[in-house]
């Protein structure tokens, strides 16, 4: 049987699920897809819409690039040398282990409501880049160094063609992980934070005023954003994948 078939006969069977649960309950607690659809037809239609959209992708993008360059640049230090990595882990350590409500307060205490988010997002993604990336350089094959020692290539022509090489499943995992968490912090941190724009602040809007059905419209939003940069990325992975394929094939 075709698996994009199976894939559509799923969504299909789960709406329907939904549709007969939304029956059952009272609208006020779960609304059905018709109304969600209806709530998220408005909610596009709306003139602030775009700002709402682009603040939030705005503060992941952002986020996620400064945290992608710092921990690469960490990463790869930390990697190859020990003494920077019993320096900087310490730090990495703590920021993976402060809990993500936490360290959204904390951040409200230092900077403006529209800054938390990124910030959030910033320090939420920096361990996962620095691990993947520190893991990486560890696990570059050793016969590689010792032929780039052999033939004395000098330090920075061995980070771009042997490390940088090896690193990359490690990279694009980083990468994959640091989206779908980028994501979901943002959000969460818009929704304490309370910026002027912003999904999180939709969502909490919507709370407030106990409207679910543009609750569930505005998280169908930030789910179908979240699929969009996921195949986007694996797209942009499968391509870099081949050519590199392409490359060693042709060297």
């Amino acid at each position: 049987m075709n698996k994009n078939f199976l894939k559509f006969s799923a969504i299909v069977f789960w709406v329907v699920v939904w549709w007969v649960m939304a029956k059952m309950a009272n609208t006020f607690i779960l609304p059905s897809p018709n109304e969600t659809l209806k709530a998220l037809y408005y909610i596009v239609l709306n003139k602030g819409f775009l700002a709402i959209i682009t603040a939030s992708l705005a503060r992941i993008i952002i986020g996620f690039i400064i945290s992608s360059i710092i921990g690469l640049v960490l990463g790869v230090l930390a990697g190859l040398y020990e003494k920077f990595e019993i320096f900087i882990n310490p730090i990495i350590t703590v920021i993976k282990s402060i809990p993500v409500i936490s360290l959204i307060l904390i951040i409200l205490f230092w900077v403006k409501s529209d800054m938390t988010p990124l910030v959030v997002c910033f320090l939420m993604c920096l361990p996962v880049m620095y691990n993947n990336i520190y893991d990486g350089i560890k696990n570059v094959d050793s016969n590689l160094i010792n032929m780039a020692t052999l033939y004395k290539m000098n330090k920075l022509d061995t980070i771009k063609n042997i490390y940088f090489h090896s690193i990359k499943p490690y990279l694009f995992a980083a990468t994959k992980t640091c989206l779908n968490l980028g994501f979901r912090v943002t959000v969460a941190a818009e929704v304490l934070s309370n910026p002027k724009y912003g999904l999180g602040t939709q969502l909490f809007d919507s709370k407030i005023y106990l409207n679910m059905a543009d609750l569930f419209a505005y998280t169908v939003i930030i789910v179908t954003l979240s699929y969009i940069f996921e195949i986007t990325l694996k797209y942009i992975i499968k391509k870099n994948t081949l050519k590199g394929v392409i490359y060693d094939v042709k060297h």
